[in-house]
């Protein structure tokens, strides 16, 4: 889960200090895809695990839905 906020914010801040017209849409929409599936599927089986990290997960929900 860490890898995966760590990986979040690299995208992020690739999405904050390029200019706009050099973006990639498509890796963006990529890495938002990753993430957001990453929590879902991994943490979906595991209520203990799902409710444990549940601050972790809102906080790169919330980066991911403000950067998108």
């Amino acid at each position: 889960m860490w890898k995966m906020l760590l990986y979040w914010k690299k995208r992020k801040n690739v999405c904050y200090t390029l200019p706009f017209l050099q973006l990639d849409v498509n890796k963006i929409m990529r890495s938002i895809h990753k993430v957001t599936q990453f929590f879902e599927i991994k943490l979906r089986p595991h209520p203990f695990l799902k409710e444990k990290s549940r601050s972790i997960w809102k906080k790169v929900i919330h980066q991911v839905k403000d950067t998108s």
